[in-house]
């Protein structure tokens, strides 16, 4: 059985890069969850724990934001952004 190799990065660096893309990407009301996905191409299952982690450390704020739903309506749905330094 051939050993696999160890990753040249660390969970620091995925928050740094998931730091990068809410802070790159967000509009004005956040990034839903899906949003985050497609542009960090972090999965889901990580993309959770990532999102945990920012929280625990007072990173993160959640709210509601509106966007199209599958039916064309708008509707209000769950966001996420950084708090700013001076929250």
């Amino acid at each position: 059985m051939t050993e696999r190799p160890e990753p040249d990065f660390g969970a620091n660096d995925l928050i740094a890069a998931l730091e990068d893309t809410l802070t790159t990407h967000a509009g004005e009301d956040g990034m839903t969850f899906r949003e985050i996905c497609r542009a960090s191409n972090i999965s889901e299952r990580l993309l959770r724990k990532l999102l945990q982690q920012l929280d625990e450390r007072g990173r993160l704020r959640a709210g509601r934001g509106i966007r199209r739903a599958i039916d064309g309506t708008m509707r209000p749905i769950p966001v996420y952004r950084l708090n700013d330094a001076s929250d």
